[in-house]
This record gives structure tokens, C-alpha cells and sequence, in this order.
């Protein structure tokens, strides 16, 4: 397994570890949100309460158009937006 794996499982157990005292009383469900490129299959495979979405979902559901916008926002006009002269 390559780090950002390892990374996400210690990140489930320890909040997992963390939320376990309202497991009694609620379904909670954990979501892990990257913009990198993992193999989620083999990470959430036995956890039936951990969710995914890395780089692939991300483009796919979100369109190429705005993912690749959002990830270079900050270098269009340095950044700035039509609001920061407000």
C-alpha cells in the first residue's frame, strides 16, 4: 500500500477511535475528501461506514471544466476575485 493509503487508514481508526462514543446512539458514517490519485477500493473494502472521493470522482462528478478551474483559481489574477476591491 502507497502512503496516501496508509495516511486515510490511520485517519479512520483514530477518528473512528475518537466518534466511538456516539456509535451507541447514531450511524456515522466517515467521509474522506483528497484531490489525490488513490486506490479507494482497497482502503474501504470491510468499511462499510467509510467513504471515498478522490481526484477521478472529483473531476468526473464535479466537470472538468470547474476541477481544473478550482485547482488554479489562485493563480488567475493573482488570485483575486471581482469582490476584493469591495
Amino acid at each position: 500500500m502507497i502512503e496516501p493509503e496508509k495516511k486515510i487508514i490511520t485517519w479512520y481508526n483514530k477518528v473512528r477511535l475518537l466518534m466511538s462514543a456516539y456509535n451507541d446512539h447514531y450511524k456515522i458514517i466517515y467521509l474522506f475528501l483528497t484531490n489525490q490519485k488513490i486506490n479507494a477500493e482497497s482502503i474501504v473494502q470491510g468499511r462499510k461506514d467509510l467513504f471515498i472521493v478522490s481526484h477521478d470522482q472529483l473531476e468526473e462528478y464535479i466537470t472538468t471544466t470547474f476541477f481544473k478551474r478550482s485547482l488554479i483559481f489562485s493563480d488567475i489574477d493573482g488570485g483575486k476575485d471581482e469582490y476584493d476591491d469591495e
